[in-house]
């Protein structure tokens, strides 16, 4: 006699989502939303420090030891640069 497995599967499946859903229910979970409340934001004045930079960018350039230039678009490549040692005019153009 053959036994008949559908309907061992089908129980099997029904405990195990009845045994989820009860313990969802048994411990819902639920949002907490603290009461937090800050100061409003203040306006913060803002520097570019590119527009105090020349336009020709000599500075940066003179320290390059080559100057490749890419693309309008992708810009210049510079070579032989430490970023470290740079001057705060040479910043402003970089």
């Amino acid at each position: 006699m053959a036994t008949n497995n559908t309907n061992t599967l089908s129980t099997k499946y029904e405990l195990s989502w009845a045994s989820e859903h009860l313990l969802y229910l048994a411990h819902p979970i639920q949002p907490s939303f603290p009461d937090v409340s800050w100061e409003p934001l203040k306006e913060v004045k803002v520097i570019d420090k590119g527009l105090r930079a020349n336009s020709e960018k000599n500075n940066l350039l003179s320290a390059a030891s080559k100057a490749i230039t890419l693309t309008p678009t992708i810009g210049t490549e510079l070579q032989g640069i430490d970023l470290r040692q740079l001057s705060d005019a040479q910043k402003d153009e970089l």
